[in-house]
């Protein structure tokens, strides 16, 4: 992950899992892309930080949005209060805003 002074953010490599946050259009045959490449799906926000795990990464935007795409193998996308099956198990290759409890919001 690459993120720009202007807050836009481009991924490369293995996007198996949706860990890029890149659409399966945007990614070559086996879920790799060795080409930076816009993440769309971001476009809007201004980001600030990135953050990636072995099978997913996260997406901070100056208001404090968090987003997150990837594996939810082990619930590390934080999107379970969604329309997910039980156990937050589905992978999401488009980025997903997280929900802190109550107003709290990531700074």
């Amino acid at each position: 992950l690459a993120m720009t002074s202007q807050g836009r953010v481009y991924a490369w490599g293995d996007n198996s899992r949706g860990q890029l946050g890149l659409r399966t259009a945007q990614v070559k045959a086996k879920g790799f892309t060795a080409t930076p490449t816009h993440v769309a799906a971001l476009r809007g926000l201004q980001v600030v930080e990135v953050g990636a795990g072995a099978s997913h990464s996260m997406f901070l935007s100056r208001t404090g949005m968090l987003q997150a795409c990837g594996s939810g193998a082990q619930g590390q996308l934080g999107v379970l209060h969604r329309n997910l099956p039980v156990g937050d198990i589905a992978d999401q290759s488009i980025p997903q805003r997280v929900d802190l409890p109550g107003k709290d919001h990531v700074v």
